[in-house]
């Protein structure tokens, strides 16, 4: 199993922000955005992860995550330099994929809950060429809604219901194949709901519901990062406890060593991240 988070696009729901700095990199909380999706692959045990990003980004995401050694894992690149469609970002791991099934998470998405990761590995072995994650919102107009005959509108204006699909989905290496058969939208990109009605119209996909228990944000728009931020914040002093802390998941998966940890500290120097690992250390 082999995992692809996509961290291209321009994040032009975040200008000016994003103009000088990729949108996965800003911080949700204390953490950059993108330990959110690489911790849900990391807690599934997948440690073969390709990241996609812009060619210009690279100098940052490498100095931040490097080849992945860091968290016991192995991380490459590849590049998609314009905003084509999240179809067309998947196209970038082909080689990568070869003929593996794989978990394919957007950049902005953060999940948290209880179960989540019982949920997901359960999947692993299904029959169908993609499994779905679906959710319950109250604004589900924003997003990319599954109706009642099981397809897929995205952001529709009438009220079609409130299950949503989420930017989390499990392939098998065929989609590659199907999404050569896709033809670019009105806005010339390959979009990833044409690819996923094209699988239910085969009655190759199927959806899982994400319960109660699950928290899903899109966090591309500056309300929706504040609010997940405030979230975690919240869990996180509540419970004393970090979400997708990647060196604390290493080092309990026996992944990374204790004196391993200590280097990353030491690294870190003196500040409430590095202190937090020295208490798992503990």
């Amino acid at each position: 199993m082999k995992g692809i988070i996509l961290a291209g696009g321009n994040g032009s729901r975040l200008y000016p922000t994003t103009f000088s700095v990729s949108k996965h990199l800003l911080h949700v909380y204390n953490k950059p955005m993108i330990y959110y999706p690489l911790s849900i692959l990391m807690l599934v045990n997948i440690k073969d992860v390709m990241i996609v990003i812009k060619a210009t980004d690279y100098s940052m995401y490498y100095k931040l995550l490097g080849n992945g050694k860091k968290f016991g894992i192995k991380i490459s690149y590849s590049f998609q330099n314009q905003p084509n469609g999240i179809a067309d970002g998947l196209l970038k791991s082909k080689k990568f994929i070869k003929k593996d099934k794989f978990l394919f998470i957007l950049g902005d998405n953060i999940f948290w809950g209880d179960g989540i990761q019982k949920t997901i590995i359960k999947e692993f072995n299904n029959n169908k060429n993609a499994t779905l994650f679906s959710y319950f919102v109250n604004n589900p107009n924003n997003f990319a809604v599954l109706n009642k005959k099981n397809r897929i509108v995205e952001k529709p204006k009438k009220n079609l219901g409130n299950e949503i699909i989420t930017g989390m989905y499990l392939y098998d290496h065929e989609i590659f194949k199907i999404i050569a058969k896709i033809k670019p939208s009105s806005r010339n990109e390959l979009e990833i709901t044409d690819i996923n009605n094209y699988l239910i119209n085969e009655k190759k996909t199927k959806i899982v519901k994400l319960g109660r228990g699950v928290v899903w944000y899109d966090a591309g728009t500056y309300n929706d990062l504040l609010k997940v931020s405030n979230l975690i914040e919240s869990i996180e002093k509540r419970q004393g406890y970090k979400i997708a802390c990647l060196e604390e998941i290493a080092y309990l998966k026996k992944w990374v060593t204790k004196k391993h940890v200590k280097n990353i500290i030491k690294k870190y120097g003196e500040n409430e991240y590095a202190n937090y690992l020295l208490k798992i250390l503990r």
